[in-house]
């Protein structure tokens, strides 16, 4: 997608594509942190500042596991 933007407009459109993609990966991300937190907190009856703690921890995990980086 952005090398047809590159192609078909200007790079003021490229930057807005690249700061609305930004937006809503965050805004994506902070929902299933959220949601996550939300459902432990629900389930394990903890408290949803500690909830939201331990899915960000568990999600940081996932992602620095190199073993998922490995294609098999």
């Amino acid at each position: 997608m952005p090398e047809y933007l590159k192609l078909r407009f200007d790079e003021k459109t490229r930057g807005v594509n690249a700061i609305t993609f930004a937006f809503m990966t965050v805004a994506s991300s902070g929902a299933s942190l959220h949601a996550l937190a939300a459902l432990m907190h629900l389930l394990l009856k903890w408290d949803y500042t500690f909830s939201l703690v331990a899915s960000s921890i568990i999600v940081l995990a996932y992602v620095l596991n190199p073993s998922f980086s490995r294609v098999a």
